[in-house]
């Protein structure tokens, strides 16, 4: 669940632990809610129960009153519980992996205070026993992918737990993962010793004080994205404009005359150019959507207005139209429909049952090497090479190596 109440939660560690402004800064603007947020919050009620009935103790009964009464909820879809059973499932895997059954609690409040003012927040599953601790966090969002390499919010979720727990284990190993079941059905690990997770609890510590007794520094970056000001902040503004002075040591003059090498831009000039303006989109959209509000809320914004977007049309009673054409136009059924089409694996999941559809559709599936994508260097997948994307579409029967 979300760390509403604490300054300095875990779930924004990425930004002050960045931004030791943020904290201060942020405390100005009224907190936001979506109907995203909402479905996340009524996924993890369906996850906790799940959970304190597989492993707590909670009887049948009051599991099945539980989930019959968030059922109730408008947001309430079925594809939460099957989400849940996704993550149900890999949480007993991870139980199951450990050298003794492990303790296993869900939805567990844990103090941070010793290493971060007044911290705190709420593991969504701890599975601990022996000399092992694994944190499991569950995201119900499709939009962002979320890594759980060296991610702080999982670390200090890790801290909080061993702080709470580890007095009656000797933990030399954490792990750390985040399910998202909506994104992906790979659940990203991270593994640390416990030795390294104390080491960078120690290392934050005057970090996190500067955060919390403010006004901290202001550092825009990545970790701008959820920013509850990040539409109106006074620095992220000046490092994106002063951008444009940054250019000027960069060979960015048209071309007029000669083919030298010199008037085109090296591989190192134009990384420079796409780290410098990587996130300058991004302040552009919420630049966007911040006076669209405002302008829909009733301000004047001179040189702005809203306007209707444009939008497809569609015909709203097709039964109705389909016969028009038909009996005006003598046209055909090959002329105004289209073939029947096998609906998306995803469509597929959804209206029969995930395991029931991988039972009868695995050996038949093809999954296509993906579209070359340009990351960071510390993204932890393996670089891309043509010959091995090759590879994969011939080993797993693709287009140009058929099994027929």
């Amino acid at each position: 669940m979300p760390d509403a109440h604490a300054k300095l939660g875990p779930s924004g560690a990425h930004r002050w632990l960045a931004c030791t402004a943020s904290p201060t800064f942020e405390a100005q603007f009224p907190a936001s809610t979506s109907v995203f947020a909402a479905e996340g919050t009524l996924a993890h009620s369906f996850c906790e129960l799940a959970v304190r009935h597989r492993f707590q103790g909670l009887s049948d009964e009051a599991y099945e009153a539980g989930t019959a009464e968030l059922r109730k909820d408008p947001l309430y879809s079925p594809e939460m519980e099957r989400t849940t059973r996704f993550y149900l499932d890999y949480i007993i895997e991870a139980a199951n992996g450990f050298a003794s059954f492990p303790f296993v609690v869900a939805e567990t409040r844990v103090d941070l205070g010793e290493y971060v003012p007044e911290s705190f927040g709420t593991c969504d599953c701890i599975l601990i026993g022996g000399d092992r601790l694994h944190i499991v966090d569950y995201k119900h969002g499709r939009g962002v992918k979320v890594s759980s390499i060296d991610n702080p919010q999982m670390k200090l979720y890790a801290l909080g737990a061993w702080l709470k727990y580890g007095f009656l284990f000797n933990v030399k190993t954490v792990k750390t993962a985040i399910v998202q079941p909506r994104i992906s059905e790979d659940v990203e690990e991270y593994e640390m010793p416990l030795e390294a997770l104390l080491a960078w609890a120690d290392s934050i510590r005057p970090v996190a004080r500067e955060a919390f007794n403010g006004p901290g520094t202001f550092v825009p970056g990545e970790h701008c994205r959820f920013c509850a000001g990040r539409s109106q902040c006074r620095a992220r503004a000046a490092q994106y404009t002063k951008a444009y002075d940054d250019f000027k040591d960069l060979p960015l003059q048209a071309v007029t005359a000669g083919r030298g090498q010199e008037q085109t831009l090296s591989d190192k000039e134009i990384a420079g150019i796409l780290e410098r303006i990587k996130d300058m989109a991004r302040w552009a959209d919420d630049l966007q959507a911040y006076l669209t509000g405002r302008i829909l809320g009733g301000a004047q914004v001179e040189g702005w207005k809203v306007v209707e977007g444009r939008t497809k049309r569609v015909i709203k009673d097709p039964q109705a139209a389909s016969e028009a054409l038909v009996r005006l136009l003598g046209a055909s059924e090959e002329q105004i429909y289209k073939p029947r089409e096998l609906r998306s694996m995803t469509e597929l999941e959804k209206a029969l049952g995930k395991k029931a559809v991988h039972a009868v559709i695995d050996p038949l599936l093809y999954k296509p090497p993906g579209k070359p994508t340009l990351v960071r260097d510390t993204d932890p997948r393996d670089p891309y090479t043509a010959a091995e994307a090759d590879f994969k579409a011939l080993g797993e029967g693709g287009p140009d190596g058929s099994d027929d």
